[in-house]
């Protein structure tokens, strides 16, 4: 390796460095979470007298999704579950920071019913760019200091959103409609693993 490529990786790596510990500016959070989150999780609305969970995974929450439909199984509650879905348009809409509101599927088994479900953009936003360095401090604070912290997002659109996540429109997205025979690759690999036994 000649010098001129030792300087080269040097110079990289106090770049890097640097970036790392701005990260989300000077007014970085000191109360890290003992776990991260890698999933937005959202909560139904009360339908039958009970609700559910999804989790949405931060990898697919993109301005470039990767598939065409996304769907995902609810948490088991009353000895069912439901499936939500979105398009790739609606999970652009979400990554935009935009308010989406979903109804499942009808349930896995039971009393036929479904459950609304509001995501909410910039509340997921927050969970994916903030909640890892600030847990909930800065949720909710005023625009100045959440300003200063949001400068490695440049979508304005995004920053409004983690802002103040009511004042962004409803998505007019043309929902996607949930399968409710899916079967996420959770379910999947404990199906294997139970075969395997």
């Amino acid at each position: 390796m000649n010098i001129i490529s030792k300087l080269v990786t040097v110079l990289m790596t106090m770049i890097a460095m640097t970036i790392m510990l701005i990260g989300c500016g000077a007014d970085r959070g000191d109360n890290i979470p003992a776990v991260k989150l890698t999933a937005a999780a959202i909560v139904s609305e009360l339908a039958n007298g009970h609700g559910h969970n999804v989790e949405i995974p931060f990898t697919d929450i993109s301005a470039s999704p990767s598939a065409d439909l996304f769907q995902y199984r609810s948490s088991d509650n009353t000895g069912h579950s439901h499936v939500i879905a979105l398009s790739k348009q609606q999970m652009v809409d979400l990554n935009n920071g935009m308010r989406l509101t979903v109804t499942s599927s009808l349930p896995s088994s039971g009393t036929a019913h479904t459950h609304t479900w509001n995501l909410v953009g910039g509340n997921v936003l927050y969970d994916k760019y903030c909640y890892n360095c600030h847990t909930n401090d800065k949720r909710g604070q005023d625009q100045n200091r959440m300003q200063a912290s949001l400068r490695p997002l440049s979508d304005p659109n995004q920053i409004n959103a983690i802002i103040n996540p009511v004042s962004v429109p409803l998505s007019t997205s043309t929902p996607a409609i949930p399968d409710p025979a899916f079967t996420s690759s959770v379910q999947l690999q404990a199906i294997a693993a139970a075969l395997i036994k």
